[in-house]
């Protein structure tokens, strides 16, 4: 059902005080840690000594973190695909996602997506539409990397296609699904001159690509009449030069918008530019000391680490990327709340 959009917020979660956030988090912590320790083969060995440690949030550096390695580790050994942490049957899981990495170079591990988890990735996908001003009737193109095994049929599906409900469904957008490939970079400029998007979801290569192509073209990438474009991407965002760079060629804001696609987890900035939001009804953010996984201050430069509260399929606890950062808790100048992750290249 469309939820008509009157302001620059679609949940009141966005704007929680910190008590509630954190309340929030702990009963769905507990919650998450039961259905892994129980389900999950994986988290049954990992988190056999500190189960019985854990019941506030404070308690959640006793679980040891998990690294990819760790998960490649175990698909070797057992030859799950899901790196020994599915918590499901198989007959619940909406669709797999195949390997995020291009190429891969050891035992591929995958992630599997429920009805229930494409639901909540779909209202955080809607809560950074709105946040970056992408409305009710408006027309977005969302590229995808073809590539990448099943990269394209996980992330389109979540705007349109034929999987309810999605973004476009609820927004009542024109979603319009590219691939990230060479000829595809001529059919996004095409359908662009044509349709005139509002907002292009996409990556800084893609970018460039399509910039080259159009400038042998003696075109002008403002004519293609984006308002917003969200750069995606896996580990490193645009910094401020880059993104102030691309403002100025194509005449639109740019976000930025971090894709942890392991842990079902999108960050994104705002349009004040300070930081990137992590919704924290959905995960707990850390940034921990990359040797050792104890949890750092705020403010403390370490690796990001994310906790997923509401995947049934695969979560994963206490997952340190290899994203350096640091947090911020602040309230952010655009009224949100929540937790704010600050990459070293931001440039605040």
């Amino acid at each position: 059902m469309l939820k008509t959009v009157k302001n620059a917020f679609w949940n009141s979660i966005e704007f929680a005080e910190r008590r509630q956030i954190n309340t929030i988090q702990e009963s769905k912590l507990r919650t998450q840690l039961n259905h892994v320790y129980w389900n999950s083969p994986f988290y049954q060995k990992k988190m056999s000594n500190s189960i019985k440690k854990i019941s506030r949030l404070e308690d959640l550096k006793h679980v040891p973190v998990t690294t990819r390695a760790e998960l490649e580790e175990d698909a070797e050994a057992t030859k799950d695909i899901f790196g020994g942490r599915l918590c499901t049957t198989m007959d619940k899981i909406l669709y797999p996602i195949s390997p995020p990495e291009f190429p891969i170079k050891r035992a591929p591990v995958g992630t599997a997506i429920t009805n229930s988890d494409h639901a909540v990735v779909v209202e955080h996908l809607i809560r950074q539409c709105i946040m970056v001003g992408i409305k009710n009737g408006d027309t977005i193109q969302v590229q995808c990397n073809g590539w990448e095994p099943l990269n394209f049929a996980y992330f389109s599906p979540m705007f349109g296609a034929a999987t309810p409900p999605n973004v476009g469904e609820i927004l009542e957008l024109n979603v319009i699904p590219l691939e990230i490939i060479v000829v595809d970079m001529a059919r996004t400029i095409h359908t662009a001159r044509f349709f005139q998007p509002t907002a292009v979801y996409t990556n800084k290569a893609a970018l460039i690509f399509m910039e080259d192509i159009i400038n042998k073209e003696k075109g002008d990438p403002k004519h293609l009449g984006y308002q917003q474009i969200i750069v995606r991407e896996d580990k490193v965002i645009p910094s401020a030069t880059e993104r102030n760079a691309l403002k100025d060629k194509w005449g639109a804001a740019v976000y930025s918008m971090l894709d942890v696609q392991d842990n079902l987890f999108y960050a994104m900035d705002c349009p004040e530019h300070k930081g990137l939001h992590v919704w924290e009804d959905g995960f707990i953010v850390e940034i921990t000391e990359k040797d050792t996984g104890e949890p750092l201050e705020p403010g403390q430069k370490g690796m990001l680490t994310i906790t997923n509260l509401f995947a049934e399929a695969t979560p994963l606890i206490r997952y340190q990327t290899d994203i350096e950062a640091t947090l911020t808790f602040e309230k952010c100048p655009c009224g949100r709340t929540h937790a704010r992750i600050i990459p070293p290249n931001y440039n605040l």
